[in-house]
């Protein structure tokens, strides 16, 4: 779960956001998922920082799998904006070319 969590919040939103591109445009989305991204790469610099010294002894981390997995949750969000940027791209060229 924890290597496959950036797979599935980056998937999954993709399909119920990707139709609605159309008609609101897609630029909230894209802020909303690249702020959430942003952070949990911070969650998860914070927590390979905090927790690089003790990997060394291989201790027991009770309760950091959890915000591990919510960093890698929230990190994943980044990969939604591939088909906002694109479909936003191809209708600014379509407008700008005078077919609106």
């Amino acid at each position: 779960m924890l290597v496959a969590s950036p797979a599935l919040s980056g998937s999954l939103p993709r399909i119920f956001f990707g139709g609605d591109i159309e008609r609101t445009g897609g630029r909230l989305y894209t802020v909303v998922f690249l702020v959430l991204s942003s952070l949990g790469m911070t969650l998860n610099t914070i927590l390979a920082y905090k927790t690089l010294d003790d990997l060394a002894t291989m201790q027991n981390y009770t309760g950091m799998y959890f915000l591990w997995m919510l960093g890698g949750l929230l990190a994943g969000f980044g990969i939604c904006t591939f088909p906002m940027i694109s479909n936003v791209l191809f209708w600014s060229k379509i407008e700008n070319a005078g077919y609106s």
